[in-house]
């Protein structure tokens, strides 16, 4: 929906189930069996060893329980952080360092995030006898900002608007023959404006930090005229970005979001209210809950230098 539409929408009903009662699933898997079918009624997954049935079940059925009989009576224990499966020898070594585990963690926050949107999406508020609507999305000062508290709706809306005017502007500034200087210039003050508007305030995934950074490393390229070519035996050569970076005279993304970053904090931590706000009394009865203005306000740990 927001690749193909350019829109969010979050149905109830697509939403996970709530939690029901756990169950136990029992099932036999001798060493030389080429696979198993998950005994989960109307599951159609296969595993070809243990570890991959294990696996599936953290994947698939995170609040089930499977016993390989070979294996023992009961299932083996839980771990903690991603909630799969593990043999007691295994839980007590290196299992939390894998990259298995890790991904675990990250499926459990998703299924925790979508079940907080749906409790949120059955909640129904009134004005005046009057129900109000439920929206999952809306603009806001001009950022999109959705219930499930994702920032990908606001970079792919900025991506989009960043596009159309860095598609404007670079075809008059390669029609009057400007520089590649002169072209950055006018992409950061212009386009890069458009495109990290509201970045102050991300939550940067990998991914997302990967697509900003893909689009800057093209305007990059074509900036400088320094794009992928094809060498006389065949084979396409793409010049380093970073020497690509250098000839435009241009920094990473990862600076540009770090530099707006700490321009930001110490926008915050110099104004007279955040002194109020740390000097203030709590009153009492007052729930106790750490502010944002009681924890540390620092920025990126990176140089930041002004161009």
């Amino acid at each position: 929906m927001l690749t193909q539409h350019g829109t969010v929408h979050f149905d109830l009903a697509a939403q996970p189930p709530a939690i029901g009662v756990p169950e136990e699933w029992r099932v036999r898997f001798p060493r030389h069996t080429p696979s198993v079918d998950c005994p989960v009624d109307g599951c159609c997954g296969r595993a070809t060893s243990r570890y991959n049935l294990r696996k599936h079940f953290m994947h698939r059925h995170p609040h089930d329980r499977v016993c390989i009989l070979e294996e023992g009576n009961a299932p083996f224990p839980r771990c903690e952080l991603c909630g799969m499966h593990v043999p007691y020898e295994a839980l007590n070594t290196g299992h939390r360092n894998t990259a298995d585990c890790r991904y675990g963690r990250d499926l459990w926050r998703q299924r925790e995030a979508a079940e907080a949107a749906r409790r949120a999406q059955g909640q129904t508020f009134t004005a005046c006898d009057v129900q109000l609507e439920t929206v999952t999305s809306f603009r806001y000062l001009g950022r999109i900002i959705t219930s499930t508290d994702d920032d990908w709706p606001a970079l792919y809306r900025n991506l989009i608007k960043a596009r159309k005017r860095w598609g404007m502007v670079s075809r008059v500034l390669v029609r009057d023959g400007a520089s590649p200087r002169a072209m950055a210039m006018f992409y950061k003050a212009v386009v890069q404006s458009v495109l990290l508007y509201g970045s102050e305030t991300w939550v940067l995934t990998d991914r997302m930090l990967k697509t900003l950074t893909g689009f800057h490393h093209r305007a990059a390229r074509r900036i400088t005229g320094m794009v992928a070519y094809r060498a006389p035996g065949g084979e396409w050569v793409y010049p380093p970005i970073d020497e690509v970076l250098k000839e435009a005279g241009m920094y990473t993304m990862e600076h540009y979001i770090s530099k707006r970053r700490n321009r930001l904090v110490t926008y915050v931590a110099t104004r007279p209210i955040y002194d109020l706000c740390c000097d203030a009394v709590r009153p009492s009865g007052s729930p106790n809950r750490m502010f944002w203005w009681d924890q540390v306000v620092r920025g990126d740990d990176v140089d930041v230098i002004d161009d």
